[in-house]
């Protein structure tokens, strides 16, 4: 099979397609804000009489907001915003959260996927089991059909009480530890024990100083430029804007993954990101910093963005 190509302008018809926004967006209209020029889609191989692909995908939106007004997607409920202690204080500098993964037939319907003719993998092709946890007598690759068997038994079940066709991971307005980071006090003592530091100074993290310990801990927990993912919760001092909002939006897919396992993506610096509303812009890795030129501050604070994976698959002809 030959490599699909596609030239600028069929590329910018899509991406035009995809830049349309409205102050509530359903979720036809937020999976086709994913930028194509992100898919990167080739042939990598053959898999009998199937070819073997390799493609980023779009698999979650996360909103941020900062009194928890999620107006983006239109018909998923939202939760009264509760009052904390650090935004009654004044000490909260970014915002909640909410992650709502896509669902494999809000892909399929997509201007991406129907411009490369379906021939595309499934978004549960991304899916990897939380801190590549092995079940007891069970290889690798029986614990990733595990959890995508149970991903489609999931979906059949949201797709049955929710017509949106997103299923929503994850709602700080709903989750009392998200304005305490409690949950992570294990491994902030560790890191403090390790002198642990996150440098938001250089391309990659460093730390200053640290031994053999600081450096385990700062492979699991430093984004980057953006400092470190613990403690996941709402409060980020330092950033400001639409990269705090950025670090929120990873902070609650992370929670959603490691404390709820509500969320079956990898949550680091190897997914790209997108900002999706009020605007769309290019895609970026997480803790690059400064981000796109297109992103910029909004008086709302209010953003959604878009989380990305890379996946390789066979398809069908």
């Amino acid at each position: 099979m030959k490599k699909h190509r596609y030239s600028p302008a069929l590329l910018l018809v899509i991406g035009l397609l995809s830049a349309s926004h409205s102050h509530a967006i359903d979720p036809f209209s937020a999976i086709n804000k994913s930028d194509p020029a992100t898919v990167e889609w080739r042939v990598v191989g053959q898999c009998l009489i199937t070819p073997r692909v390799q493609h980023w995908i779009p698999v979650a939106w996360v909103e941020t907001s900062p009194a928890g007004n999620f107006s983006y997607i239109d018909g998923v409920p939202t939760s009264e915003e509760k009052t904390s202690v650090l935004r009654s204080s004044g000490l909260e500098s970014s915002s909640s959260a909410r992650v709502l993964n896509f669902t494999n037939d809000l892909w399929r319907s997509s201007n991406i996927a129907n411009a490369y003719q379906q021939q595309v993998c499934n978004v549960w092709d991304a899916a990897v089991p939380a801190m590549l946890e092995i079940p007891s007598g069970g290889s690798e690759c029986e614990s990733v059909i595990t959890i995508k068997a149970a991903l489609r038994q999931l979906e059949i079940v949201f797709r049955a009480a929710t017509p949106p066709f997103m299923l929503l991971a994850y709602d700080s307005s709903t989750d009392t530890g998200w304005t305490s980071g409690c949950r992570d006090k294990a491994l902030v003592d560790a890191a403090v024990a390790a002198n642990m530091r996150c440098s938001t100074d250089m391309l990659s993290s460093t730390l200053q100083p640290g031994g053999a310990a600081a450096s385990a801990l700062a492979q699991q927990n430093c984004i980057g430029r953006w400092g470190s993912v613990i403690p996941r919760q709402s409060r980020e001092i330092g950033l400001t804007g639409p990269l705090a909002s950025a670090k929120t939006a990873l902070r609650a897919m992370s929670t959603a993954r490691v404390h709820l396992d509500k969320f079956p993506y990898p949550v680091d610096t190897n997914g790209k990101m997108q900002l999706a509303a009020p605007v769309v812009s290019r895609s970026f890795a997480p803790g690059d910093s400064p981000l796109p030129s297109s992103i910029q501050p909004n008086a709302e604070r209010r953003y959604g963005w878009i989380y990305w994976r890379k996946v390789t698959c066979c398809v069908g002809n």
